[in-house]
């Protein structure tokens, strides 16, 4: 075989190649300037962070400032209030002390029974006749107003009848047939009963002492009511 055909061996350099840097070199170089710039973005956040708190507690200062003037504000109107209030409550009293006095001389007289086209004072008269008989003269002159409570109900004539208020000329009259029917076998045989007419204000308290009065009984003792007052 000829020594063309065996081609060169290549040529070995006379100096190795000049070695690479590590990267860990370029890494230790740069450290410093990282925690510079990582230093720098924490102040700036800080900085923004400490502006916005600033700007919150300057928000909450002008809210708390509002809230004490309108805490102010309201103890005025409640003072006003109560002011306006003391006088109308002293006047509802009033009113419900006359009210209370005016319905002394009624009486509420329960079950008379309803019909077409009654004479329902006439009714009234016979029967309070009927319980206190030794006024009997007397008494079409002391019953001065008579009429049923609410309004009539069509097509009820088997229900329960209304109420009826009675109003005297006078207390003593009153007085004399409500002691009268609590002891009339007239009202009783005919299913009637006389009742004492109360204002709201006497019903509502009479509504908070009733529990006290059943207590009072329930324990053997004598409870009763006078008007809108309990006693035992």
């Amino acid at each position: 075989m000829a020594e063309e055909e065996f081609p060169a061996l290549p040529v070995t350099p006379c100096k190795s190649p000049a070695a690479k840097k590590k990267a860990s070199d370029n890494t230790n170089a740069d450290v410093p300037s990282q925690l510079d710039n990582i230093t720098q973005l924490i102040n700036c956040r800080s900085d923004k962070i400490e502006q916005k708190i600033s700007d919150l507690n300057g928000k909450i200062d002008a809210v708390a400032y509002e809230l004490k003037s309108v805490a102010v504000k309201v103890t005025c109107l409640e003072r006003r209030v109560d002011q306006v209030e003391q006088p109308s409550n002293q006047m509802q009293r009033r009113m419900d002390d006359l009210e209370t006095y005016i319905r002394r001389r009624n009486l509420k007289l329960i079950s008379i029974p309803e019909v077409a086209d009654e004479n329902i004072r006439l009714e009234v008269v016979r029967i309070c006749q009927a319980v206190l008989p030794s006024e009997k003269e007397k008494i079409p002159e002391v019953v001065d107003v008579v009429h049923r409570l609410g309004k009539p109900q069509p097509g009820s004539g088997g229900g329960r009848p209304r109420a009826t208020i009675i109003q005297f000329s006078t207390r003593t009259c009153r007085d004399a047939i409500w002691k009268a029917a609590r002891n009339s076998s007239y009202l009783r045989d005919n299913g009637l009963q006389f009742r004492e007419d109360f204002s709201k204000g006497d019903r509502e308290r009479r509504m908070k002492l009733w529990p006290e009065v059943q207590k009072a009984r329930a324990a053997g003792k004598i409870a009763y009511f006078v008007g809108a007052r309990a006693f035992s």
